[in-house]
């Protein structure tokens, strides 16, 4: 745990930091990950397994978080305490250069998936044993594709603000479904 913290940490807390967009979520959600952790029985085959393992416990934590019932009514309650105009500058200043690193994050995620091979095995009820053998390669156009997808999030939370429309189905509906960054191949054998 101690390892996983020093060694991670950092990253789940940028993990949930971005997809919250508040530091009391990120740090809520970065213990909520650690904990699971700790009660997860997952044999690690790696630093990158442990490290891929707690970004997706971050991600769908932060998911879990965004559909709960007293969001709606806690959004609510900030927006009609909003700070002045010239802070909201800065925030949104802020969070395009949150986004910007996401862009970066998903594009280099999708470089290291480049080549990886991923080996599944299965134990049928009739005794059998299926494998299949993956392969992920990056799509050319990833970073442009995730761009794209921060753009549209932002979009529907600017139109929530700005025309007071209730857009959080459709985030939650988009932030449930990110494009995906690579080809997935079934290599024979």
């Amino acid at each position: 745990m101690r390892y996983a913290m020093g060694a991670h940490g950092g990253s789940v807390y940028l993990a949930a930091l971005a997809q919250t967009r508040s530091e009391h979520d990120a740090q809520d959600v970065a213990q909520d990950v650690f904990c699971r952790l700790l009660t997860d029985e997952t044999a690690f085959t790696g630093d990158e397994h442990l490290r891929a393992w707690l970004l997706r416990v971050t991600v769908n934590r932060c998911r879990e978080l965004h559909r709960m019932p007293w969001r709606r009514r806690v959004d609510a309650l900030y927006d009609a305490y909003a700070a002045p105009s010239d802070q909201g500058a800065v925030n949104e200043q802020i969070w395009r250069a949150f986004d910007l690193v996401a862009v970066c994050a998903a594009e280099e995620f999708a470089q290291r998936m480049a080549g990886v091979e991923l080996t599944l095995s299965a134990s049928l009820a009739n005794g059998s044993a299926q494998t299949r053998r993956y392969r992920f390669d990056p799509v050319e156009d990833a970073r442009e594709r995730y761009a794209a997808y921060l753009g549209q999030i932002t979009d529907l939370e600017l139109q929530r603000e700005v025309e007071g429309t209730d857009t959080s189905a459709q985030v939650q509906e988009l932030m449930g479904n990110p494009p995906s960054l690579y080809l997935v191949t079934e290599l024979d054998g």
